[in-house]
């Protein structure tokens, strides 16, 4: 067992857990972006969410203020009308591969 010293006494160290069969997710956005994620979860789909107005500069430039990834279609309808209540302008739903 590995220890390490904290103010003088002796605290056994926990090792970490790998995370079983991981692999790399990656969704593509209709603009061309890539989002990825490491993850042993199944995930379907991914939902974002923009907002307009946010950039005093320049007004009509998008940012995304919401993001979901989601592993079932009815969680993924249950996301979109989550984002819809919180005043998303945008709603983008893209096929996870």
């Amino acid at each position: 067992m590995l220890y390490y010293k904290y103010r003088g006494r002796e605290i056994p160290a926990i090792p970490k857990k790998q995370m079983a069969n991981t692999r790399t997710l990656t969704a593509t956005l209709q603009d061309g972006t890539v989002r990825t994620r490491k993850t042993a979860r199944t995930y379907t789909h991914l939902v974002r969410g923009y907002v307009k107005n946010f950039f005093p500069e320049d007004p009509n430039k998008e940012r995304c203020c919401f993001e979901s990834w989601c592993g079932r279609p009815d969680l993924m309808e249950k996301q979109v009308e989550q984002a819809k209540r919180q005043g998303m302008k945008r709603i983008e739903v893209t096929e996870v591969k």
